[in-house]
């Protein structure tokens, strides 16, 4: 969408007038953004000048008022932009409460008046109101005029009225789902409300059970509505989630509290429950009649019992436990998950033993699928909920219970059951035993081992499914940890002697080969899974190393490797407990130092890695291999005979060369971040051994960190792992790197030092021996690389000229214009400004000790410096000529780079009359034309 402005010769004297370029997006941005300074203009107007009825200066008139009100109607009924309509609403609140106030009645009356009308427009579903959208700007109209009323007449008569309504709307039958639908998103609304506080609290009972109810809606839109408002009543009940993954105890309530501000929903919940109950007898429940039963779980969950309940009322929460031990036998998987949190959280403290020896009862007696999970479920549930309580669980229930799941686990494997039930009673064992303390005894780990190799029988295939994926996720994770962890364990029992012990002796079954199967086999969530759990198991017990390890905020970052989206609680539970095994730096120590591991482990990824065309097991591959000194040396030192991907390299290739190739070629931000990693590590093994370094290595090296374009285009990670690299072999850079990489390397160090990222710019504070706040560490770098013998004079010279012609650019005039919702994330600690003075600084003292100021200067340093600063190629080949550049860009502020043209050893005559002719301070003109004379 293009608008250019008409040329018209009676503007500007004549002058035309240039076109301008504007898109949908500035016409839309420039069309909201005026509907909101309007609306809150009009607020502000009515808010601060008085109202009279005949027209008089200074003053609105009635006539005016009423009409700015009938803008804000028409706008917030028919605005569909919520940035426009969220803001009118702060108007129109201001206008309401002004004609609330007004003592002239028929003013007074109109909020009234207005009320009434958009109700009647509801109820009869007019099609001038927005049906979607939450219905827009709809509800914030009844929520202005409620919430004005509600601050000047505490009686709020029109608040009760609406709220009856509104209500009785959504509980007809014979309404349309429009009408619904409008009720519902304004009623949400109204209980949403801060303003309103108290005062909706006595509708929360009928609006609870209208939400409820809305789940067994024919319209797919009242249903949406439906859950939206239950959403809003949740919080207004329990108050805003502290946890977005779990419940908390500061978002429950007791059950006695509840019902008893809220009875009537006893009866109703508990009638909810027998119906889905009657219908549940044939374990078949799919029907959409049935899932009111969601909500009635999830508000269950969040009540847990008091130890006054049934001191002063019936209504108590054991009425609901056996019902909600019945929906665990649900055919939906959903209703199943619900009931397991929802019966958690129902019984009590001295109930949980008796609870927890039923539901074991009823795992050996049933027959059905749905059942068995829907236990198992449960089990987990109320383990995990009371292993944290402050009480804990009771000595005879943990035993109990261990028992139990050593006996059950096996079978259950066994059996021809469901795979989904087989993940269950894993992860049902593994939560138990491990926070029991306690691991898999040998006849457990066996069936599971033995389930896992079924399962990957190329004989015996399986239907993909997603239970089965799940299955061998958690197989793989669980017996990972079992192997490593609980071997010793193993050794040591009396099951040495068993006929089974001997049999799983046999099979060599021991962390370094369950590790190599897994790295044979064709599985991509087997080998994803194994690579992250031997990743996050050698970050644990790598302390040894410490610069082989990542940073703290690194090592807590889960989601950096952990791409599978199967169960990722089982993989955060895993690598917590993975830190706290005492075990882990032991095996981890004997794992690294088995050569014969290492390399059939690099030889197995390797192959995959050369097979791999999307880079599914790259990244992976490289953050382990970093961990393997002896593996990683052998797969640098002799990748002229490896194959990644689409990448191939001569006999003559190097490792940076392999790595820049394979790894920052495929544009995939986890290969790189790993890549630079595993430099870091080959560069500390080579050091340790005292290699002499060669000068092609050292450039396959900066073409790794210095040529994928500005360091500040990278993200964090990248940014943090090139710090580190830079940091750790800054000595080797400035001995080995050419002019170009030298002059890459000062810009890439002092980017960095101006980072955003706090470790970023310690990592790089480390080059001066100390830390200082930003712009002390930028200046002492700049005086570091003036002063280092080792970067020539010249070099710096146009570095620091670099510096200050950054971001000069002729054509993009109107580039601002083109996207203007792209924002760049700002950074605080990046100043232009200082950089650019203590550049010319430097740059002066340079100029006038070195007399390098006609020098000409090389080709390719010319042609770093066009790229850099995005200069003409004919801006000249001289510092002299970089002068004139920086006082074209510089000229709104030439005082402050006087000293750079006045103190260079230079002939400025001109540049100093140049600088008369743009400035206007006076002590400048007399000083350039000091200078001047002087010359």
């Amino acid at each position: 969408m293009d608008f250019t402005v008409i040329e018209d010769s009676n503007l500007n004297n004549g002058v035309k007038t240039k076109g301008m370029h504007a898109t949908s997006q500035l016409l839309l941005l420039c069309a909201w953004r005026t509907i909101k300074e309007i609306s809150l203009l009009f607020g502000e107007l009515i808010e601060r000048i008085p109202v009279v009825k005949e027209k008089s200066q200074g003053f609105l008139t009635e006539e005016l008022l009423l009409t700015i009100g009938s803008y804000f109607m028409k706008a917030l009924s028919q605005i569909k932009h919520r940035g426009a309509f969220e803001q009118a609403y702060i108007g129109f609140t201001k206008v309401c409460l002004t004609l609330w106030r007004c003592p002239i009645k028929e003013l007074a009356d109109l909020p009234g008046f207005w009320l009434e009308e958009m109700m009647t427009e509801i109820t009869t579903a007019s099609d001038k109101l927005c049906a979607t959208r939450r219905s827009a700007g709809v509800p914030f109209i009844i929520q202005a005029l409620l919430v004005s009323e509600h601050e000047i007449s505490p009686a709020s008569t029109c608040f009760h009225a609406a709220m009856s309504q509104l209500l009785d709307l959504c509980e007809s039958s014979e309404k349309s789902s429009i009408s619904k639908i409008h009720a519902l998103n304004i009623l949400r609304s109204l209980f949403r409300s801060t303003e309103l506080g108290d005062q909706v609290n006595s509708y929360v009972a009928r609006g609870v059970k209208i939400a409820v109810l809305g789940f067994n809606a024919s319209s797919w839109s009242v249903r949406n509505a439906s859950t939206l408002l239950l959403s809003a009543l949740l919080v207004r009940i329990f108050g805003v989630p502290r946890s977005k993954e779990t419940l908390t105890w500061k978002n429950k309530m007791t059950g006695r509290i509840f019902f008893m501000r809220y009875p009537s929903l006893y009866e109703f919940f508990l009638s909810q429950l027998e119906i889905f109950d009657s219908n549940n007898s044939n374990l078949e429940v799919t029907n959409a009649s049935e899932l009111t039963i969601f909500p009635v779980l999830m508000i269950l969950a969040r009540l847990y019992p008091s130890s006054l309940e049934g001191t002063d009322s019936n209504l108590q929460l054991s009425t609901f436990i056996k019902y909600v031990l019945n929906a665990s036998k649900s055919g939906i998987h959903e209703v199943r998950i619900l009931a397991a949190t929802a019966i958690a959280s129902l019984i009590s403290r001295e109930s949980t033993a008796d609870c927890v020896r039923n539901l074991f009862n009823v795992l050996d007696a049933t027959q059905s699928d749905n059942a068995r999970h829907g236990t198992l479920l449960q089990l987990s549930q109320i383990i995990q909920t009371w292993k944290s309580h402050q009480y804990g669980m009771q000595p005879a229930i943990q035993n109990h219970v261990i028992f139990k799941i050593n006996n059950i686990v096996p079978k259950i494997l066994d059996l021809n059951t469901s795979l989904v039930v087989k993940e269950s009673i894993l992860k049902l064992a593994f939560y138990s035993l491990t926070s029991f303390g306690q691991h898999f005894n040998l006849k457990c780990l066996m069936s599971a081992h033995s389930l896992l190799e079924a399962l990957n029988d190329s004989s015996k295939p399986f239907i993909y499914t997603v239970g089965d994926t799940n299955l061998k996720v958690t197989l793989v994770l669980i017996l990972a940890y079992e192997i490593l962890v609980s071997a010793k364990f193993l050794t040591t029992s009396e099951a040495m002697s068993s006929m089974e012990y001997q049999d799983w002796f046999k099979k060599g079954v021991n962390f370094s080969n369950f590790v190599l199967g897994i790295t044979r086999s064709s599985d991509f969530d087997q080998i994803d899974t194994i690579l992250t759990f031997l990743f996050y198991a050698l970050l644990c017990g790598n302390e040894v190393n410490v610069e082989l390890s990542l940073p703290k905020n690194e090592c807590e970052d889960l989601n950096a490797l952990v791409v599978i989206n199967h169960d990722f609680n089982l993989f955060k539970y895993i690598f917590s407990i993975l830190k706290l095994s005492p075990v882990m730096k032991t095996e981890m120590g004997e794992l690294l130092s088995c050569d014969t591991f290492c390399r059939q482990f690099v030889y197995n990824l390797r192959k995959l890695v050369a097979e791999d065309a999307h880079n599914l097991y790259k990244h992976k591959f490289l953050a382990v291999l970093r961990f393997f000194p002896s593996a990683l040396e052998a797969y640098c030192d002799n990748c002229d005979k490896l194959v990644a991907g689409r990448c191939s390299l001569d006999d003559n290739a190097s490792a940076f060369t392999y790595l820049s190739k394979s790894c920052f070629g495929d544009n995939d931000d986890s290969v790189t971040i790993q890549a630079l990693h595993c430099i870091r590590a080959y560069l500390s093994i080579q050091k340790q051994k005292r290699k002499q370094w060669s000068q092609k290595d050292f450039e396959d090296l900066c073409n790794i960190l210095f040529a994928n374009g500005c360091v500040l285009d990278q993200t964090d990670q990248i940014r943090y792992a090139i710090s580190q690299t830079i940091v750790e072999n800054y000595s080797l850079f400035l001995a080995f790197s050419s002019p170009i990489d030298l002059l890459n390397l000062m810009t890439t160090v002092v980017l960095l030092s101006q980072d955003d990222l706090t470790p970023i710019r310690e990592n790089i504070a480390q080059i001066l021996g100390t830390v200082h706040e930003s712009t002390r560490n930028l200046e002492l770098l700049l005086e570091e690389f003036r002063n280092n013998s080792q970067i020539d004079s010249l070099l710096f010279a146009v570095a620091a000229s670099a510096w200050l012609l950054k971001d000069i650019d002729y054509d993009t005039e109107n580039e601002h214009q083109e996207n203007v919702f792209d924002k760049t994330d700002m950074n605080a600690y990046f100043e232009e400004m200082v950089l650019a003075k203590l550049a010319a600084f430097h740059l002066s003292e340079v100029c006038s000790n070195s007399g390098i100021i006609n020098v000409p200067l090389p080709k390719i340093i010319s042609q770093w410096l066009i790229n850099y600063s995005n200069l003409r190629p004919n801006f000249g080949n001289t510092l002299h000529d970089i002068f004139d550049l920086v006082l074209k860009k510089f000229s709104f502020e030439p005082e402050s780079y006087l000293l750079l043209l006045l103190q260079s050893n230079l002939k400025c005559n001109s540049a100093a009359k140049q600088i008369m002719s743009l400035t206007k301070l006076k002590y400048v003109r007399l000083f350039c034309d000091k200078a001047c004379k002087s010359q």
